[in-house]
């Protein structure tokens, strides 16, 4: 199963991005779009898009909390980049939390 993305399930990733310049917060939602798109497996996007888990100590969250992970991409032809804070759901589904300029 190629790599999928959720944009609309927690909605602090639209809040994150409303507080982005429009135009990277669009082609933040464009790149990740051609990501899925392009169907990909999830072996390529962890190595090509550097997914990683985001070291949280246990004050910081909760029992059973989802581990966050994070990725980069970049947006536009100057190479901004943007930081995508998040979860997988079974290694398929990455529901985006945050977006956020590194």
């Amino acid at each position: 199963m190629p790599v999928a993305f959720n944009l609309e399930d927690d909605f602090r990733f639209k809040d994150s991005l409303d507080s982005l310049d429009r135009a990277v917060a669009r082609n933040t939602i464009l790149t990740l779009l051609e990501i899925q798109e392009a169907e990909i497996s999830w072996a390529e996007f962890v190595d090509h898009y550097q997914w990683r888990e985001l070291p949280i100590s246990g004050a910081d969250t909760y029992p059973g909390a989802n581990q966050l992970c994070s990725f980069q991409i970049v947006v536009d032809e100057t190479g901004t980049q943007v930081e995508i804070i998040g979860f997988s759901y079974e290694n398929l589904v990455v529901i985006c939390s945050i977006g956020r300029i590194p």
